[in-house]
């Protein structure tokens, strides 16, 4: 799995789901063994390579992050401009 081949499950999946948290994402890829696509950080968290997170940015103008819950969803009307929202 390539970088862009996980940010375009992530795409399906957030379009078929609603959305899709952080730490889903991480626990799906890091068990395909490639740093490029999921690590662990110093803290021993799991996290989402940058890689990955470049690809996704690329492909998904209408998906937001949602810091207080850790997940991506689709961009609602009453949003504020940007892709982080709270």
């Amino acid at each position: 799995m390539t970088p862009l081949d996980a940010a375009t499950w992530m795409l399906a999946t957030v379009k078929s789901q609603g959305e899709l948290y952080q730490e889903a994402v991480a626990n799906e890829l890091i068990g395909h063994g490639d740093e490029a696509l999921a690590y662990y950080d110093d803290s021993g968290n799991v996290c989402v390579g940058k890689k990955v997170l470049s690809e996704f940015k690329k492909i998904s103008p209408d998906i937001v992050w949602s810091k207080s819950g850790k997940y991506w969803r689709q961009r609602e009307s009453d949003d504020e401009p940007g892709r982080m929202q709270a």
